[in-house]
């Protein structure tokens, strides 16, 4: 009899413990949510602006020369493409990129890198074949400072005055996505 009643006991405490071992995990879930939606929206508020005017971006390319990208000069638009060789979520992002690169007409665009880290930059080019791409693999302070640059990946569209149009922050999928492909004219 004590055994039984040991081992309903036992059978007790552990649908007790598995009971609050779900609403616990209920629980962080919850918080986890709330932790990512105030991250978003913490980049959210740190992000350029639409309407704001950016100053020329300039800065070394991948050889140590100097860069300067211009607004004023140039008829087309500038889609700004900011990464680092060490963000996960860009190289997640670099198949979107290239649609743009393939779809948008060069005589209305014009598209540039911005690489916030140099480091395992030639590599990274190289392995995404972006070679052929306008990059600034390490930006001035002052334009780092200017465009707000801290995080990646971010895809900015800037009018040919300098003007911002739009940042996308993060991936281009979802409503990013679908705001980029009815925005650009493309489908990728």
């Amino acid at each position: 009899m004590n055994t039984l009643n040991n081992a309903n006991r036992t059978q007790y405490l552990m649908m007790v413990a598995g009971a609050v071992l779900v609403i616990v995990n209920m629980l962080l879930f919850q918080q986890n949510k709330q932790l990512k939606a105030m991250a978003r929206d913490r980049v959210k508020s740190q992000e350029i602006k639409p309407g704001t005017r950016l100053p020329a971006l300039s800065g070394l390319d991948a050889s140590g020369k100097k860069v300067v990208i211009d607004y004023g000069g140039d008829v087309r638009k500038t889609l700004l493409m900011i990464m680092s060789p060490g963000c996960g979520p860009c190289k997640e992002n670099m198949e979107n990129w290239q649609a743009l690169r393939r779809q948008l007409d060069k005589r209305l665009y014009r598209i540039v890198g911005v690489s916030l880290n140099q480091e395992g930059l030639g590599d990274y080019m190289n392995t995404h074949h972006l070679r052929d791409l306008p990059m600034i693999a390490e930006p001035e302070a002052a334009a780092k400072a200017a465009y707000n640059l801290k995080f990646t990946p971010q895809t900015f569209l800037i009018d040919s005055s300098g003007k911002v149009e739009k940042v996308w922050t993060g991936n281009l999928a979802g409503e990013h996505r679908q705001d980029i492909e009815s925005l650009l004219n493309v489908r990728f």
